[in-house]
């Protein structure tokens, strides 16, 4: 602990509650966080964990985005602050589970989905390339971000079909990570997915560029 974080006090991620230095969230909501992740998918039934709805070979994501819950209030402060302890029970949590589920082995690598400039102008700071390198360095992966994005009208503001043109001219394949790519199962993350547009669009450009399978991982998925 150093001489600021003593003087810091932690506050649960759902709740508010004052907690010990370091902790994310207090038992109750942790409870409440776990519900959330055994609740059935609305789209395919299974356990959000287990979900497989997705333009990916293999799709893993932890819990659903709701209105109210405890996943909503982690992946919104996630975007907003620096909260290191946050990223890094994310990515923890996260790590475990594509180890679990999708076993990859030495030669994948982790691309993370980047942020709009407009958010980074927002925010400072692109959470999903921090959980990113933190989720590869876990599994012992490569890490590349290999996705670049141009600038487009923020997504949240538009439906499916103009979401799925705008992602289209916002993501681009970064030609340097061209030969990381080729011949490697990629595993792609990003903290939340919503429609699935942006998500189809990068699954695309990384089999254009070579990989030999693509998974599609995020920390939640948005319930409509």
């Amino acid at each position: 602990m150093n001489f600021f974080e003593h003087f810091l006090t932690f506050r649960c991620i759902g709740c508010d509650e004052a907690l010990p230095t370091g902790r994310v969230m207090c038992e109750a909501c942790e409870r409440l966080f776990r519900e959330e992740c055994n609740s059935p998918c609305k789209y395919c039934h299974a356990k959000h964990i287990e979900c497989r709805k997705s333009p990916a070979d293999r799709v893993l994501h932890l819990a659903p985005y709701r209105g109210r819950g405890v996943t909503r209030n982690m992946v919104t402060c996630c975007k907003s602050t620096r909260d290191k302890y946050l990223m890094s029970y994310m990515s923890t949590l996260m790590a475990a589970e594509i180890e679990r589920k999708l076993t990859p082995d030495s030669s994948a690598v982790l691309v993370p989905m980047p942020r709009s400039r407009q958010a980074l102008l927002d925010n400072g700071f692109d959470q999903g390339k921090t959980i990113g390198r933190r989720i590869a360095s876990a599994l012992g992966i490569e890490y590349a971000e290999a996705i670049k994005h141009r600038g487009s009208k923020k997504q949240k503001l538009l439906g499916y079909r103009d979401r799925l043109r705008n992602a289209k001219d916002a993501f681009t394949l970064d030609e340097k990570h061209t030969e990381t790519v080729r011949g490697k199962r990629v595993i792609l993350y990003d903290d939340i997915i919503t429609t699935g547009a942006s998500a189809a669009v990068c699954v695309k450009l990384m089999r254009e560029a070579g990989a030999t399978g693509v998974d599609f991982v995020s920390f939640a998925r948005t319930e409509r």
